[in-house]
């Protein structure tokens, strides 16, 4: 199976997400599966983490494939404009989510794998098979709504979480309790 994996951070990373989304690939390519992690070609402000590839950094066999793309980030300005600024950073990700979302369509993919809510949206609204894992329990007015929605969707083929808390608060926004798989850590 050609499994697609989007994520929207900086690649590598110290973040626990990164290395976790890391190990899932490493995990998925282990059990035969052809992986593809699709990520942002994000300003690395750890100068530490500059020119290291994830194998390196992460102590990961190469077992799968990575691919990143354009990405208007303003953590490139943060002289001028100080701190990451609000709207900057949602315009840097609202872009990165439509532009990766749309460039799947040639990716050809079995299987679009993300942990982004609005990645998961797009993916799903383009008719793509989708499974989007969730830590959260709450995302605000918009991102419950889009969840609530998606997560009904026929291609929208498992939301994955870690509690059955979680889970619960899933169904109350509608996403049906047969789509929901609790796969604690």
């Amino acid at each position: 199976m050609r499994i697609a994996f989007l994520l929207n951070s900086r690649v590598p990373s110290n973040n626990a997400h990164v290395l976790q989304t890391v190990r899932m690939c490493e995990a998925f390519a282990a059990n035969g599966h052809e992986v593809t992690l699709h990520y942002p070609n994000r300003y690395q402000s750890n100068p530490d983490l500059l020119d290291v590839s994830i194998e390196e950094y992460l102590d990961v066999n190469e077992t799968f494939e990575t691919q990143s793309y354009v990405y208007p980030d303003m953590n490139y300005f943060r002289e001028f404009v100080g701190r990451e600024c609000g709207p900057q950073l949602l315009f840097s990700r609202a872009f990165f989510t439509l532009y990766v979302g749309l460039r799947m369509l040639w990716e050809d993919a079995d299987l679009y794998y993300t942990r982004g809510c609005y990645i998961a949206w797009i993916l799903v609204a383009l008719d793509l098979p989708t499974v989007f894992e969730t830590h959260r329990t709450e995302y605000g007015g918009l991102g419950n709504w889009l969840v609530g929605r998606f997560g009904s969707r026929r291609n929208c083929l498992s939301v994955v979480t870690l509690t059955d808390r979680t889970a619960t608060n899933l169904q109350s926004l509608g996403v049906p309790s047969d789509r929901i798989q609790v796969l604690p850590d």
